[in-house]
């Protein structure tokens, strides 16, 4: 390896808090890996209706790059909502990590309470890649998971 490329791997991995790996695919080094890629979010989707008032509990389970020689954290899993006639979505609602790559979150009863609700997630892995789910969820509200409310 030359010393550029030796000085570029030290300050991504003093950067990125000693989590780049470069174990193996670069133009200068075919064998090379770096482990880029995002979080993976899983989401058992159910769209049945939520009684009004009352919390609703989500779980994701959230899968950091499996590559040999990978070794990224889940450093937050976030939960973002809104009632379907709100415009803006709630300040994010870390979940709490529960075992291997499962987490849990709710939303709160009290903020349960229009027709319709909409929810997405954010996952940020240790190299600071980040995933929204479903796709595109935090741009356009209609790509949210949703669920309707019954009084």
């Amino acid at each position: 390896m030359n010393k550029m490329m030796m000085l570029t791997s030290l300050v991504l991995s003093i950067g990125c808090a000693g989590q780049t790996k470069h174990v193996g695919s670069s133009d200068d080094d075919p064998d090379e890996i770096v482990c880029d890629e995002a979080p993976q979010i899983i989401h058992d989707y159910d769209d049945d209706s939520q009684p009004v008032g009352i919390e609703v509990p989500l779980l994701v389970d959230v899968i950091t790059d499996q590559r040999d020689g990978c070794d990224l954290r889940v450093m937050v899993v976030e939960l973002f909502f809104k009632q379907g006639t709100d415009e803006n979505w709630s300040p994010a609602v870390q979940m709490e990590y529960i075992d291997g790559n499962q987490y849990r979150g709710s939303i709160p009863g009290a903020n349960v309470g229009s027709a319709s609700m909409r929810y997405f997630f954010k996952a940020v892995d240790s190299q600071q890649a980040e995933t929204v789910d479903p796709p595109g969820a935090d741009g356009k509200d209609i790509k949210a998971y949703s669920f309707g409310v019954t009084s």
